[in-house]
């Protein structure tokens, strides 16, 4: 084995150890963190027919995806709003109370996207009442494809019935992170029901 060969397998075993250690540090930080997540149930918004399934996952609406803007914020430019402050309410859904530009401390908070500010009109007149809209990140629900057709008919149905009965349920870490745990149909998991169905 000449230099440069020696070289270049020293470094194929420098990335392989960084890879690997980048895949278990992320995994143990999701298993076992130092501060537990803190688990938030949303609810869903209704979905397009035509747009629900992609292969291995259903797109989602998690809400609530607005909160309400001060009157003197009409300074701030909605694309620097950057994180969704996250509260329980008392039915037991979650709830943002704020947005903010930095990373907040002391409380739940995950990062957002797609933020815009929308006035509400009373006629012509602009009012100075305004809402910011935006979208959470976790808009997916993987599941095995095979149960995609399944899946989708049990969704779309407790969701003209009932948009309440799907709730999509997230553990939020306290460094913003997040990982969907459930989606929920009339409180039983959906994965569940579909193995019920199948026996």
């Amino acid at each position: 084995m000449n230099k440069t060969n020696g070289w270049r397998l020293v470094l194929l075993l420098a990335v392989l150890i960084v890879a690997a250690w980048f895949s278990i540090g992320t995994i143990l930080k999701f298993e076992y963190p130092e501060i537990p997540p803190q688990e938030f149930r949303f609810r869903t918004g209704a979905l397009d027919p035509y747009d629900s399934f992609r292969g291995r996952y259903v797109t989602l609406n998690p809400m609530p995806n607005t909160v309400k803007a001060g009157k003197e914020e009409s300074h701030r430019r909605p694309r620097d709003l950057r994180y969704a402050v996250l509260t329980q309410g008392k039915d037991g859904f979650a709830e943002v109370s704020r947005l903010t530009e930095e990373p907040p401390t002391g409380v739940p908070f995950v990062r957002i996207r797609n933020v815009f500010r929308r006035y509400e009109w009373h006629g012509n007149q602009r009012s100075e009442d305004a809402q910011y809209r935006f979208s959470f990140p976790f808009d997916r629900f993987y599941l095995n494809e095979k149960l995609a057709p399944e899946a989708e008919a049990l969704v779309m149905e407790t969701l003209r019935k009932n948009p309440n009965d799907c709730v999509l349920s997230v553990l939020i870490y306290p460094d913003g992170s997040y990982a969907v745990k459930d989606l929920l149909i009339r409180g039983e998991s959906l994965r569940v029901l579909l193995r019920q169905k199948k026996q």
